[in-house]
């Protein structure tokens, strides 16, 4: 069965949503876990779900516009995933650094 992609978009509010609503529960136990632990060692994290999903909005974005798969399975990045992964760490690595250097 072929997906209408005039039917339905990557980019719709109610899929990005339901894919935020997915993702959102087992990531956030496990990266809470873990930045617990970092903060006991004063250990400075990047939380990789901010790339692809926005808590403001409460949606994911893991389709490009011509509905290409930022992700292959539940844990590697496409090559399309990685250009987007890619530049958020990018960017995210730079302000935590400039954080950490205005702390000390």
């Amino acid at each position: 069965m072929a997906l209408d992609k005039e039917r339905y978009s990557f980019s719709d509010f109610r899929f990005t949503e339901f894919l935020y609503l997915n993702k959102h529960a087992r990531t956030m136990f496990a990266n809470s876990k873990l930045e617990s632990i970092a903060h006991q060692r004063d250990i400075s994290t990047l939380n990789g779900y901010d790339a692809f999903c926005v808590e403001d909005t409460k949606q994911c974005s893991l389709f490009s516009a011509f509905g290409e798969p930022y992700l292959i399975d539940q844990t590697h990045l496409s090559v399309a995933g990685l250009h987007i992964f890619g530049k958020w760490f990018f960017e995210d690595l730079i302000k935590a650094l400039q954080r950490s250097k205005s702390e000390r």
